[in-house]
């Protein structure tokens, strides 16, 4: 479905931002379903794996959230003509926090493992990751719901709603 949609947005002939941003975060959506996808056979052993091979599609499904929320956050900011859309200072650090977890993700991966996968469950994270893992959603979801509402009372105490 998110493949027929982004081929159908590919075919619109006008191009800004906005269509960029809308595009880019199809594009990471689908990576992000079909990783979670493969690693959920290679859990339920449908698929040939080891522990260190879903432990890899696990970080790399880490790594796509973090830059999928990063691109839904920019699509979003384009559609309601926040200054992050413009601003390449506001973008850069908003940008830096996506990558920043990534680096962390990948950095406990390599020498901390059990800060993310669970001994015990081949299947699990650890609570710490798991928190981790949902951070920057939330928080982008949480950024833009709020620069909404303020943006809703604002508009409705200036009478322009």
């Amino acid at each position: 479905m998110i493949l027929l949609l982004l081929r159908s947005s590919l075919q619109i002939k006008r191009h800004n931002r906005q269509h960029y941003w809308f595009n880019v975060s199809l594009i990471i959506q689908a990576t992000y379903l079909f990783l979670d996808g493969t690693r959920t056979l290679m859990m339920n052993r449908i698929l040939p794996s080891n522990e260190a091979l879903v432990n890899f599609a696990s970080l790399c499904l880490a790594i796509t959230l973090n830059i999928l929320s990063y691109t839904t956050l920019m699509f979003v900011a384009c559609k309601i003509e926040l200054p992050l859309a413009e601003d390449k200072r506001q973008n850069r650090i908003v940008l830096g926090l996506p990558i920043a977890i990534s680096i962390f993700d990948i950095v406990c991966a390599l020498f901390a493992p059990n800060l993310i996968f669970s001994a015990n469950d081949i299947n699990a994270f650890t609570p710490f990751f798991s928190t981790l893992f949902l951070l920057l959603p939330i928080g982008y979801s949480t950024f833009v719901f709020g620069v909404t509402a303020y943006n809703a009372l604002i508009n409705r105490k200036n009478g322009t709603a």
